[in-house]
């Protein structure tokens, strides 16, 4: 019966046949099919007996199950792409929205996050640090304009003075995206208002 294998940890347990074995390196989410025993056939033709498993081991319709079928193993991966709950992986270069109104683009996609239940991000926000996660985005696009949500403060460059002019966004708003140079959200709008406490 064809076993369901579905994440790193579980790999790593599946026991060794009578000639090859799983080696995985959680941490890394990677891992190796060696022989258990090594011997001038396996060394010579190295790549016929070991075959990397690499960190995309458990997304989309990769040749890993056959791989293992072909190594002797009766075994199903789980793809990650249909079960994560956010299934969705942001691309580089691609635009986003945090919760609390910050836009950022992708510079890199943190592999060692890909088996986790959250995926993190490094952007343009905090560039060299991977700190920005899945949940924590509310939508992204590829341009930063598509972004744009009502409330939000828009900067628009009026062409009869050359200045930039705010206005709040709503529907029916009619501007050309090409001359929208500056976006305040309203979730940012909320953070630096000073609130006036006037009594009646």
């Amino acid at each position: 019966m064809t076993q369901l294998i579905k994440n790193w940890k579980e790999l790593a347990n599946v026991p060794a046949n009578d000639k090859y074995k799983i080696i995985i390196d959680e941490d890394m989410c990677s891992g190796y099919i060696v022989p258990i025993e090594e011997t001038a056939d396996t060394i010579s033709n190295y790549f016929k007996h070991h075959h990397y498993l690499g960190t995309h081991t458990f997304y989309g319709k990769t040749g890993t199950p056959n791989i293992l079928k072909e190594f002797g193993w009766d075994i199903e991966l789980a793809n990650w792409d249909e079960t994560k709950p956010n299934n969705e992986i942001l691309k580089v270069d691609e635009w986003f929205r945090t919760k609390n109104g910050k836009i950022g683009k992708i510079l890199s996609v943190d592999e060692i996050t890909l088996d986790m239940d959250e995926v993190f991000y490094e952007t343009t926000l905090t560039p060299g640090y991977c700190d920005v996660g899945a949940n924590d985005i509310k939508s992204h696009a590829k341009d930063a304009l598509d972004l744009i949500e009502n409330g939000d403060i828009i900067g628009i460059l009026r062409k009869y003075d050359n200045k930039i002019h705010y206005e709040e966004m709503y529907d029916g708003l009619l501007i050309p995206l090409a001359d929208i140079r500056k976006i305040i959200t309203k979730e940012e709008l909320e953070c630096v208002a000073f609130d006036l406490d006037l009594e009646e």
